[in-house]
């Protein structure tokens, strides 16, 4: 395993991924890191259309880790101030022919009402994104066999 690997494991678990998903991750995104470098691939947020609470509904509160109740209007008031602060995305992968240079968007490679993430593209925030950029890899892992 190189250096720069090691690095992308130990970022990983710094954002508690277990070591086995942080060791697969981090070769996936070294895969994907050679794909963006190219051209070949990215990953994609866009503005959500709908509203977080019409899909959603409103929250029931619930117990954290802490054994603390939260109740729906603590739960709604920190969602709101997420969704105020952040925004609401959809997040997709898209991969682009190298031979024609036309992009598409991967099938089942997107996902919508992120919420809570400062960066949704990011694969240390939002773990949805690492199984795109798996996605992706093995998309043109097929394309060579």
């Amino acid at each position: 395993m190189n250096a720069h690997t090691i690095e992308v494991y130990r970022r990983l678990r710094a954002h508690e991924y277990t070591a086995k998903d942080a060791l697969s991750g981090a070769k996936t995104l070294v895969a994907w890191q050679a794909l963006e470098d190219r051209g070949l691939a990215t990953i994609k947020a866009v503005a959500e259309e709908e509203n977080y609470f019409d899909v959603y509904g409103e929250p029931e509160g619930y117990t954290n880790g802490y054994g603390r109740a939260i109740t729906p209007e603590q739960e709604r008031a920190d969602l709101v101030w997420q969704l105020e602060s952040w925004g609401c995305w959809r997040v997709f992968a898209e991969v682009r022919c190298p031979g024609c240079g036309r992009s598409a968007m991967l099938d089942d490679a997107s996902v919508g009402m992120c919420a809570g993430y400062q960066d949704p593209t990011s694969p240390y925030e939002n773990a949805y994104v690492l199984d795109f950029m798996a996605m992706a890899v093995a998309h043109f892992a097929d394309k060579a066999t």
